[in-house]
């Protein structure tokens, strides 16, 4: 990597807009690195994470959490001017249905219904077919493993 240099630690800095906050992460020169190390960024509801993939010299070869229960977080950008992200965090594989609905309560569409991953899967909506307004989406996930559903509501402001 360029700037690196041998026995120094290696150091990535996280910027939180959200949060207006700065997270630093000091990587030691004592981990053993090859070439597949790698840091993947995950989503964790209200900001962003990080997990590590390493090879540590005592033993320690990886470090990977799943979500552990089920949320929705606020879409983004929010508001948004045709196309926004809807996350989820799903702590298993899951069949997923997100409804629309616009402020009077009317059912204007399915946004999305198939199968999502474990993890912090995202639906993509482009709904530059609407008019500029307040819209809440609902997420229902199907047939979890202890019985029953699991149903939350999120609101979007699309602004043209």
């Amino acid at each position: 990597m360029d700037g690196y240099e041998d026995d120094n630690p290696m150091i990535f800095i996280w910027y939180d807009a959200s949060e207006n906050a700065e997270i630093e992460f000091v990587l030691p020169p004592t981990i053993a690195s090859k070439e597949d190390d790698r840091i993947a960024p995950t989503h964790s509801g209200f900001g962003y994470g990080l997990y590590a993939v390493r090879t540590f010299m005592d033993g320690i070869s990886s470090v990977n959490q799943l979500p552990q229960e089920y949320k929705i977080c606020q879409n983004y950008p929010n508001p948004f001017n045709a196309q926004t992200v809807i996350p989820l965090e799903l702590p298993q594989r899951s069949q997923v249905k997100i409804e629309l609905f616009n402020v009077a309560g009317r059912n204007l569409g399915t946004i999305y219904e198939g199968i999502k991953e474990a993890g912090w899967p995202k639906v993509h909506y482009n709904a530059a077919h609407l008019a500029s307004g307040l819209y809440f989406y609902k997420v229902i996930v199907e047939g979890l493993e202890q019985g029953g559903n699991f149903v939350d509501t999120g609101k979007m402001l699309l602004l043209k």
